[in-house]
């Protein structure tokens, strides 16, 4: 079973990116090694089942497994966001972008929901919707070069081109290319 730490949790969704560390083993690294969790577990639990199955890519078992492991903690954000992760790998983006907001109801500044909720949108071509995630993921990160880029795709998805260049000089500037 996961030893829940929300706080924590919410914290590194707060910095923008999550990695989750199991005895010293990282999964899904996703950004900087600064964001670290550790999340305390039993070798056989659901979660770390499904971090397995995904981490080979068998994201139907890696899914019922979070299935299991929410059902003894709905509001377990780091099984959420494995989840909403395995499922927009099996492009269920509806079901992605839920966990997402879930996860956003329980964070108070959920700077990676946003983004990686953006991503889900802009991937059912609902471009307004992304920005408007994207503008939020980038209010509490506005250190964030690809939400930037990403938001800058949605925007000439709509055919806001200046707003697309104003975005894709930004990511330039900060990301440094």
């Amino acid at each position: 079973m996961v030893k829940n730490n929300n706080a924590r949790a919410c914290e590194s969704i707060e910095q923008g990116f999550i990695l989750y560390g199991y005895q010293g083993d990282l999964y899904w690294p996703l950004t900087d090694s600064d964001n670290v969790v550790i999340v305390e577990t039993d070798d056989d639990s659901c979660f770390m089942k499904g971090v397995e199955y995904a981490a080979s890519g068998e994201h139907d078992r890696a899914i019922a497994y979070y299935d299991c492991a929410i059902a003894d903690d709905p509001d377990d954000v780091v099984v959420l966001f494995y989840r909403s992760v395995a499922y927009a790998a099996n492009e269920e983006y509806a079901k992605s972008i839920a966990d997402l907001g879930r996860i956003i109801d329980i964070c108070p500044k959920p700077a990676a929901a946003y983004f990686y909720r953006g991503n889900a949108y802009a991937n059912i071509n609902k471009h307004k919707e992304a920005i408007e995630d994207y503008d939020r993921s980038i209010v509490i990160r506005p250190d964030n070069a690809i939400a930037y880029r990403n938001r800058a795709s949605a925007h000439e998805a709509l055919g806001n081109t200046s707003q697309a260049q104003a975005d894709m000089q930004k990511y330039r500037e900060i990301s440094g290319e």
